[in-house]
């Protein structure tokens, strides 16, 4: 995972985020590409790296779920993609 290594921690890429209640629904990939931050690569049992990645989203969490908010920025500081608060789940 050479590619992943030179991401790095932190990275905002595009990405077809699978959402866990579309995988419980049988969906196999994710229905569109959008912001996804890679916190945190990991090493799985095998001693290969796994990158885990979470969805940047502009829906406030649900009761019960976790989130990081994103606060809104003005300049070159935010994603174009982004334009209000954001929160990455």
């Amino acid at each position: 995972m050479t590619e992943i290594r030179k991401l790095g921690h932190g990275c905002v890429v595009r990405y077809a985020y699978l959402w866990a209640r579309e995988h419980d629904r049988g969906e196999e990939s994710g229905r569109k590409d959008r912001p996804t931050c890679m916190l945190l690569i990991t090493h799985g049992k095998d001693g290969l790296e796994v990158p885990l990645f979470f969805p940047i989203t502009s829906r406030s969490p649900t009761s019960g779920s976790h989130a990081v908010e994103i606060p809104e920025t003005r300049g070159p500081a935010r994603p174009t993609f982004y334009t209000r608060v954001g929160y990455c789940r």
